[in-house]
């Protein structure tokens, strides 16, 4: 091989890797735009859902990547409807596990594990709103808060888009809380 070839293989392998970098922090990017305007949209619906009950938005605090730039923080909704608090959160996956969406509910003294909608050990009122939920593709479970007290979790099905719309996750919010209060009956 001469010179020219050499410097013209080391040329296009210095180009091919700066190809590979540059491609690399363009996705990482676009993957930063896409967490902002997802994180937005939570942003907006769980204040439009506060606003409406007087309940506290918990603003998320933003992360400065070194590379990527700033990922906006999402928000968190904490309210109390008589004797229960409730909390929404949204949660972000990693590359190997999802995102989760819940609203949970406590404190209340049901036991602990999955709710399912033909439960025989439910009452009427609980087995209807548990059954809304899973209709809805949500899971529901009972998990423990602390040694005296359990708390309800329904996590969103993350598939449903809809759910992020405010007058939705309102009625979520006070169907979640109905459950927990009929457990609590129960």
């Amino acid at each position: 091989m001469d010179t020219l070839q050499l410097v013209l293989i080391g040329l296009l392998g210095i180009a091919l890797m700066g190809g590979t970098v540059a491609f690399g922090l363009w996705l990482s990017r676009r993957g930063r735009e896409d967490h902002n305007v997802r994180a937005q949209l939570i942003n907006a619906a769980f204040s439009a859902v506060a606003a409406r009950r007087g309940d506290t938005v918990i603003s998320g605090e933003p992360y400065e990547h070194p590379m990527m730039g700033e990922f906006q923080g999402i928000d968190r909704v904490r309210g109390v409807r008589g004797a229960l608090t409730f909390r929404m959160i949204y949660t972000q996956g990693g590359s190997d596990s999802p995102d989760v969406f819940s609203i949970s509910v406590g404190p209340i003294g049901a036991p602990t594990g999955r709710l399912k909608k033909n439960a025989r050990d439910l009452s009427p009122e609980s087995r209807a709103l548990v059954g809304e939920f899973v209709d809805l593709g949500h899971t529901i479970c009972v998990e423990p808060e602390s040694k005296e007290n359990n708390r309800l979790v329904v996590t969103l099905d993350e598939t449903r888009r809809d759910a992020l719309e405010p007058e939705i996750l309102t009625s979520l919010v006070e169907r979640a809380v109905a459950l927990a209060k009929a457990l609590a009956r129960s």
